[in-house]
């Protein structure tokens, strides 16, 4: 596991840490849920576990003006059988520059 951030700012390397705390290899059906979940501000009830899903892959980019109005998230994710390509989960976060007022 692994965490890229393109600035030194320490927020950057804040959220990086806490991936890379709050992040499991070992469950990936669950934690595209979670953060699937998260991401669209969904509360999750009860346990994500009981996935039986053989293949997913996906892109969401997830816009939200009202929670972060600067930031814009691009959340992708595979998860295969048999390990026939490495499964992943990136977070891509890009900050919008700030509206000039007038």
């Amino acid at each position: 596991m692994n965490c890229h951030h393109d600035t030194d700012d320490e927020a950057d390397h804040a959220f990086c840490g806490w991936l890379l705390a709050n992040t499991s290899r070992e469950f990936m059906a669950i934690n595209i849920n979670d953060a699937s979940s998260c991401l669209q501000q969904q509360k999750i009830v009860g346990s994500t576990s009981g996935s039986d899903i053989e293949r997913w892959s996906g892109t969401m980019a997830i816009d939200s003006p009202e929670t972060a109005p600067d930031t814009k998230i691009v959340f992708s994710y595979l998860q295969q059988p048999d390990f026939q390509k490495e499964d992943f989960i990136q977070f891509e976060v890009t900050r919008r520059p700030a509206k000039s007022q007038r």
